[in-house]
C-alpha cells in the first residue's frame, strides 16, 4: 500500500496550463477542441457523401431525359478538374521530395544553411534535378551530387571550409629557456624571431 502511494502523480493546480483565475483570455479545453474537430470532420464527410449522391441523382435524371450530351460534358469537366487536382498534388509532393533530398545532401557536404542554398540555386540546376526524379520520387544520386558540388563552388560562403588544418599534438605550457629581452634586440633579430614564432 505504501508503494502505491509513492507512485501517485503529483496533483496539478487548476491553473497548471499557465492560465490563472484572473486572466480574461479565452481558452478551449482539449476535449472540447477534439470534439469540435471530430464534428467538423463528420460534417465534411456527410457533405461529400451527399454531394456524390446528388451527382448520381443528376446523372440518372439526365439519362432518363435523354440529355446524354450534357451528361458527357459534365463528366468531361469533372475529369479535367480531377486531373488538375492530381497534377497539383503531384507537383507539390515532387517539390517537397526534391527539396528534402537537396537539403540532406547539402548538409552532408557541409552546408550551413540548405534552405538558402535552394533559394540561390539557378533554375537550370533545379530543372536538371527535376528531370532526374525517379518514379518513386527520389533523385538520381549522381545528378544531385554534381549540382551540390557546382553550387558549393558558386555559393562557397554557405559551406564550411573543409581545408581546416588541425594540429595533432598536446599543448605545452613550457616556456623556452632562450627567452630574450625584446627591447635589446635589433630590428633584424625581431623579424627573425617573428618568423620563427609565427611560421
Amino acid at each position: 500500500m505504501e508503494n502505491e502511494n509513492q507512485n501517485v502523480p503529483v496533483e496539478q493546480p487548476s491553473n497548471a496550463g499557465g492560465v490563472n483565475g484572473n486572466d480574461s483570455k479565452d481558452f478551449v479545453k482539449f476535449d472540447s477542441y477534439k470534439k469540435a474537430l471530430d464534428e467538423k470532420k463528420r460534417a465534411q464527410d456527410d457533405a461529400m457523401q451527399m454531394r456524390d449522391e446528388l451527382e448520381k441523382f443528376r446523372e440518372q435524371d439526365m439519362k432518363r431525359k435523354g440529355k446524354t450530351d450534357e451528361l458527357l460534358n459534365a463528366k468531361d469537366k469533372r475529369i479535367a478538374e480531377l486531373e488538375s487536382l492530381i497534377k497539383t498534388k503531384d507537383q507539390t509532393y515532387t517539390w517537397s521530395s526534391l527539396t528534402k533530398e537537396i537539403k540532406t545532401e547539402a548538409i552532408k557536404s557541409g552546408c550551413k544553411n540548405p534552405e538558402k542554398l535552394i533559394k540561390l540555386m539557378s533554375d537550370d540546376d533545379l530543372k536538371e534535378l527535376s528531370q532526374n526524379i525517379n518514379d518513386d520520387f527520389t533523385i538520381n544520386g549522381e545528378a544531385l551530387k554534381n549540382v551540390i558540388e557546382k553550387n558549393k563552388q558558386e555559393n562557397y560562403f554557405l559551406f564550411e571550409s573543409s581545408n581546416k588544418k588541425v594540429v595533432n599534438g598536446n599543448p605545452t605550457t613550457k616556456i623556452e629557456d632562450d627567452a630574450k629581452d625584446l627591447s635589446k634586440l635589433s630590428l633584424d633579430e625581431l623579424k627573425a624571431l617573428h618568423k620563427k614564432t609565427y611560421k
